[in-house]
């Protein structure tokens, strides 16, 4: 059974396991380099990068991410952060 816990805008998949595969199951955690794309509404470039850089406009409302990109060489390029057994 494979089964992803992809914890990006608070979407969470955890695996139900039996006892049996508790017991011979590792859980990994990878970090996979991916792009944000943020939709920022300003007069100028300038202005909307630091709006960007403090993640909210100066009436104090927060930006919102639009996008999550990541491809498949994304997922190869992962890097292996953790290695924990059950």
């Amino acid at each position: 059974m494979l089964t992803c816990r992809e914890t990006v805008g608070g979407s969470q998949r955890i695996p139900l396991l039996t006892k049996k595969e508790r017991t011979t199951m590792k859980q990994y955690t990878f970090a996979v380099p991916c792009s944000l794309e943020y939709e920022v509404f300003a007069e100028t470039e300038e202005e909307a990068r630091k709006i960007l850089e403090k993640g909210v406009y100066p009436n104090g409302k927060e930006c919102s991410r639009s996008d999550i990109f990541c491809d498949i060489s994304d997922y190869e390029r992962a890097s292996l952060l953790e290695e924990e057994e059950l």
